[in-house]
């Protein structure tokens, strides 16, 4: 598969990991048997060893006997007291938030898990991600911070909320809790958390109500934010959506998936995403219902590949202020405003007040030079595939 910029994407390694982790007995074998050839429990990536407790329980289930079972084993026990944890905080926010008169959404992670593989260790989760209306942030935050969870940093503005997602809430002893308040990464056509929440199911989890994307949202979810994710989280994404796809089987209207995906603006993602999981599952005769989202609805859906250009002095400050317009446009195009000169200064001043401690152009020409030299939301030249 050739690697996108920006993109985390699944190695041989990987693919042998999940088809380890999900395929049937032969599938299994061959893919562990493979895979331990090249690669050593004592030396692992996290990314790779967030998804060896799923090894271990698909393993297991199939009484595949192995030289490592009993290190195997170890590593599901701790996976799964880990998850626990994550279960029980997610658990104690959920319901307090529910108290308080605001709906959230439990939709990454420990829930997938449970959900689509039956086993809170199956795909280990370091937090608990949660998604609310953007209007119910602050009573989102009362609440947190009423059960001991403090706030990384101040929690942005109700003037520039929309240009950001989510924001950090950590608890010593606890494990963090991420508050999304945008269902989509930022810049898609459309800005639909309201109606995501309100098409979201109640399922009981180890006895537990928790609100949850319905199927085709879960799946929509996972596609989204494809492009976006860190190196170490390719693998154990790979295996919630393999869980999601199979999961859901016939019962997804592929139809409607894409036409969700094409109102949320993220149907290139959604085709890579999928792509890749089809790519990752044929290649080691998994049994995945994987649909092609371009057949579906998209016909002619492209790749876009982004690669950095280099510049010095005026036109670094010019860079400064289009990544700040960047960002602004991408605001006005999820939010359905109009942009204005003006709005586009008020935005500009609230946002770097908040982020830099400084306004207007000055606050302008420092964040977005500092994201030039750090390497984020660098200029780019764009070509398609």
């Amino acid at each position: 598969m050739p690697q996108i910029p920006g993109v985390p994407f699944l190695t041989a390694s990987d693919e042998l990991l999940i088809a380890a982790a999900f395929g049937d007995y032969d599938a299994a074998r061959a893919a562990w048997d493979a895979w331990q050839r090249d690669n050593s429990l004592d030396d692992v990536d996290p990314a790779a060893f967030a998804v060896l407790p799923g090894v271990s329980r698909n393993l297991d289930r199939l009484e595949i006997a192995h030289e490592h079972s009993a290190k195997l084993r170890g590593i599901y026990r701790y996976a799964w007291s880990h998850g626990q944890t994550t279960f029980r905080d997610l658990a104690l926010v959920h319901q307090a938030l529910a108290d308080a008169g605001v709906q959230a959404l439990a939709h990454r992670g420990v829930p997938v898990a449970l959900r689509y593989l039956g086993d809170v260790a199956a795909v280990r989760s370091d937090q608990v991600d949660l998604l609310v209306a953007g209007d119910d942030l602050d009573q989102a935050t009362r609440v947190l911070t009423g059960l001991g969870w403090s706030a990384l940093g101040a929690i942005p503005s109700v003037a520039i909320r929309s240009a950001f997602a989510a924001h950090v809430f950590e608890r010593a002893g606890r494990r963090r809790v991420v508050v999304h308040w945008r269902s989509f990464p930022l810049g898609t056509a459309k800005r639909d958390e309201v109606a995501l929440i309100e098409r979201a199911v109640t399922t009981q989890v180890q006895g537990i109500q928790l609100s949850v994307p319905d199927a085709t949202d879960q799946l929509l979810l996972a596609c989204a934010y494809f492009r976006s994710l860190a190196e170490v989280e390719r693998v154990s994404w790979a295996l919630e959506t393999c869980a999601i796809l199979r999961g859901t089987g016939d019962t997804l209207d592929e139809r409607a998936f894409a036409e969700r995906a094409r109102a949320a603006g993220v149907l290139r993602e959604c085709v890579a995403a999928l792509d890749a999981i089809a790519t990752a599952t044929s290649a080691r005769g998994l049994s995945v219902p994987v649909f092609s989202v371009a057949e579906a609805a998209v016909p002619g859906a492209r790749r876009e590949v982004r690669a950095p250009v280099r510049a010095t002095g005026i036109r670094r400050a010019l860079f400064a202020i289009g990544a700040g317009l960047r960002r602004y446009s991408a605001v006005c195009r999820s939010d359905g405003v109009t942009r204005t000169p003006w709005g586009y200064a008020r935005f500009t001043v609230a946002f770097y007040r908040y982020e830099w401690g400084a306004s207007g152009l000055r606050g302008l020409a420092m964040a977005g030079a500092r994201r030039f030299l750090d390497g984020d939301d660098q200029p780019v030249v764009s070509r398609t595939l």
